[in-house]
């Protein structure tokens, strides 16, 4: 039993550092969005390059994501004798969404609020400085109803907050993960009442949630993660494995129409995973820290990028493309460092638990 948890730690740390190096990907890559591309274009091999990592990255947090949520129904359902606890399940789903959800929503308006009340570019116009031939945003913008839509999954935030869309599709895809693990309850426990009201609900909210070729084709991702997960744990035998990832990929193939790039995506995305899963990774302190905070940068740098390039763009016409260096790069920093202290606050779900159950006088301080 020590040996099982000790390779379970090693092979949870192995995947936090693959989310850490995803995050810092898809930031890295938006800095690039924001402060370079402007003065490239579209039409460049660096555009297709810095797009092509930005959404491996992405794909990767998918498959990651279906597999650790997996993992968790399964814990879940071995710790209640058989049975799901939906209570549990998605209570530590809110407390580990919400609360850097909450605060990337307040970063997203306070950038706002900075941009227009100092009249900055963005403010009511297009957010460019002199001689940008591309801009991150049009405009921008933020709404009441932004903030409602956001607290719901329902787009929100979109325009000052970009990376927000794929949580949006991951949170939907966790009600249907604890769906079906109650579907597949009731198959084995022969309730079939239960396991038709359950499939009937999965199937109304399927046509009612998911109506885009990019949901469905994001989620067959996140799907692969949780089928490789069946397979780790002898749910499956390999061939069944191999049935179900090639007619996933199939689909994949058939949404997204990408027949040069996307073989090597697939490849490169999977063997990133597998690694993770098999090989043991040394103890890195930095990694370490970067991983509690990975999905703290992954949803409040946009905002971030979007009002530092606001501030700094005056200086670009006057310094050239050193300014543009110096401030990427000490944009950068202050991100990252901001990132990762607010992470450190709101990433431990089960200290923000704690204290919520003192404040409601549970637990004795």
């Amino acid at each position: 039993m020590i040996v099982v948890s000790v390779l379970l730690i090693i092979m949870i740390k192995s995947l936090d550092y693959l989310r850490a190096i995803a995050a810092l990907t898809v930031f890295l890559s938006h800095t690039f969005q924001v402060y370079w591309l402007p003065t490239i274009g579209l039409i460049s091999w660096k555009y297709e390059l810095n797009h092509y990592l930005s959404d491996t990255a992405v794909l990767v947090f998918f498959v990651l994501s279906g597999y650790v949520i997996s993992n968790s129904l399964h814990r879940n359902i071995q710790r209640n004798g058989g049975h799901l606890s939906v209570f549990d399940y998605a209570s530590s789903r809110l407390w580990r969404i919400y609360p850097p959800l909450i605060v990337s929503i307040l970063v997203s308006i306070i950038a706002y609020n900075i941009i227009v009340i100092f009249e900055l570019p963005g403010s009511a116009g297009t957010l460019k400085a002199p001689g940008d031939i591309y801009q991150a945003r049009e405009y921008l913008s933020i709404s009441a109803r932004d903030v409602v839509n956001s607290l719901l999954m329902n787009n929100g935030l979109l325009q000052m907050n970009g990376p927000l869309w794929s949580l949006y599709i991951e949170a939907k895809l966790y009600f249907y993960a604890c769906l079906f693990a109650m579907i597949y309850i009731g198959y084995k426990q022969r309730k079939l009442l239960n396991m038709i009201a359950v499939t009937g609900l999965v199937t109304a909210t399927i046509f009612l949630f998911f109506n885009t070729k990019t949901e469905v084709y994001y989620s067959l991702w996140w799907i692969s993660g949780g089928v490789i997960f069946l397979y780790h744990k002898d749910f499956i035998n390999f061939r069944n494995l191999a049935v179900v990832m090639l007619a996933l990929i199939l689909a994949m193939v058939l949404i997204e129409q990408n027949f040069f790039s996307f073989p090597l995506q697939v490849f490169f995305v999977y063997s990133l995973f597998l690694a993770a899963i098999k090989y043991k990774v040394p103890e890195i302190k930095v990694m370490n820290t970067l991983a509690n905070s990975s999905y703290t940068l992954y949803i409040v740098h946009f905002p971030m990028l979007l009002l530092s390039y606001a501030i700094f763009t005056y200086n670009f016409d006057t310094y050239g493309s050193l300014a543009r260096e110096w401030m990427s790069l000490l944009s950068c920093i202050m991100i990252l460092t901001m990132a990762l202290v607010i992470g450190h606050w709101v990433e431990r779900p089960a200290d923000l638990r704690l204290i919520y159950l003192r404040l409601l006088g549970r637990v004795e301080v």
